[in-house]
């Protein structure tokens, strides 16, 4: 069957019967809810991941992420067999007749870009590629990556000539931790082919599972360049606001009170943190390195990150400012950090703040223990952390750090504020987001944070 070839009705009716399968790569917390949104709509989904334990547990019916609705999705695509796990992705992408990659450009620890990834996608897939099939690719990329690097691949595995004998297209879809269903269900995406058909056919798969407006992107390079800056803002963002946080704190500016003031003028909203997220933080990298290739310096993008990579020891350098105060030195002092995740009322771990701190923390002779409503004690102690039972820790702790603003923190505010240092010289330094301390104020406790 040559798919991209099929008239549009044509294709989007073997779709739905599930006479033509997809083969999705990489099952983050993206690629399995697309995976099982395609499956819901009735789409036969061969789904695979880098790491073969994930597709297992996938297959098992189990998954990592604590999405809304995810869970329910897969249990549903699994008992209608509409979603299943090939062992190898050559075989996968030879059964299918659309082939989806959903990883994304990496950089190593030298600071090198890393397409390691990419290319372990296009040299497997490219032996399965059929004539006729449609390959696309969602992740995080530089511009130039699809055609000037998976294209001359996948051509020379396949022995086929893109734009003629297979389909191409470009998708930066984005989703966040928490909202990933509803995301990819109701928001605009991007979308752009190597050619009409391409284009058209990647369309029609999409509209099986996005709610949505699809917007068309006239080149694959503008694609890619738009998916990157979207990540990049939010980094830019951060930035803009722990630089006001400083300039705040010297002016004796609260910046909190400014912030809302502002919102009330802007949609900008400016939240100052520790840490932005993973993607945002890796798409400002991939540009800078692609900049020093380009001989192009990035230089607002680069200043933006060394500023948020700075935020970590501004928070460490005040804790210990404060402890002084109270006559403690910070080498010694029992701190609980309250939050894992990296985003409020979401369990996941990666980019959190809290790992950065317990780190700059420990390395300052503090003794850290961590609690988050979301995890249970082995699995905070199965993350790296030690664990600390809430309200047995905190009448003995010296400094309670807020790093992400849960609405448990929010409800417990005026117990853990009684409860902290039995001595009346506990510490509370809230970093989150939110900053859901601003404002809150204590006889026994000392309640300061990022932007108060």
């Amino acid at each position: 069957m040559n798919f991209i070839r099929l008239s549009l009705r044509e294709a989007e009716g073997k779709l739905r019967k599930g006479e033509v399968k997809v083969c999705l790569w990489g099952l983050g917390r993206v690629g399995l809810t697309v995976a099982c949104l395609l499956a819901d709509a009735g789409v036969n989904v061969l789904a695979l991941d880098p790491n073969p334990k994930l597709g297992s547990l996938v297959a098992s019916g189990e998954t990592p992420y604590q999405e809304p609705g995810l869970e329910k999705l897969l249990r549903k695509a699994l008992a209608r067999k509409k979603l299943s796990n090939p062992l190898s992705l050559k075989k996968a992408a030879s059964e299918s007749r659309i082939i989806v990659s959903t990883v994304s450009a990496r950089v190593s620890s030298a600071g090198s870009l890393d397409y390691a990834a990419i290319e372990k996608f296009c040299s497997e897939a490219g032996l399965g590629v059929n004539h006729g099939s449609l390959i696309v690719f969602t992740g995080t990329l530089t511009p130039g990556i699809t055609e000037e690097l998976a294209k001359p691949l996948l051509e020379e595995r396949s022995g086929l000539k893109a734009g003629e004998d297979f389909g191409l297209a470009y998708s930066p879809i984005k989703a966040s931790a928490g909202s990933v269903v509803a995301d990819l269900t109701g928001k605009p995406l991007l979308l752009a082919g190597l050619d009409r058909r391409s284009f058209e056919k990647a369309e029609i798969l999409f509209r099986f599972f996005a709610g949505g407006e699809i917007f068309k992107v006239n080149s694959i390079r503008a694609a890619e360049a738009a998916g990157l800056f979207q990540e990049i803002s939010q980094d830019v963002n951060l930035a803009l606001a722990n630089e006001f946080v400083r300039f705040c704190s010297k002016a004796k500016v609260s910046f909190r009170e400014a912030a809302r003031a502002l919102s009330k003028l802007s949609t900008l909203n400016l939240q100052p943190g520790i840490a932005c997220g993973e993607k945002p933080a890796l798409a400002s990298k991939l540009l800078a390195g692609e900049g020093e290739r380009l001989r192009v310096e990035a230089k607002l993008v680069k200043a933006a990150r060394r500023v948020n990579e700075e935020t970590l020891g501004y928070v460490v350098k005040n804790i210990s400012r404060l402890m002084k105060e109270k006559g403690k030195p910070l080498s010694g002092a029992r701190i609980i950090l309250l939050g894992v995740s990296s985003r409020a009322d979401v369990k996941e771990d990666r980019a959190s703040p809290a790992r950065l701190l317990a780190a700059a923390l420990k390395r300052k002779g503090a003794k850290v223990k961590a609690w988050d409503p979301l995890y249970p004690l082995d699995e905070i102690r199965s993350l790296g952390y030690e664990p600390a039972v809430l309200w047995e820790a905190l009448p003995k702790a010296d400094c309670v750090i807020v790093t992400v603003g849960h609405q448990a923190f929010k409800k417990l505010k005026t117990r853990i504020l009684s409860e902290l240092s039995a001595t009346g010289e506990g510490i509370l330094f809230d970093c989150s987001e939110a900053g859901i301390f601003a404002g809150t104020s204590s006889e026994k406790v000392t309640v300061s944070g990022l932007g108060f």
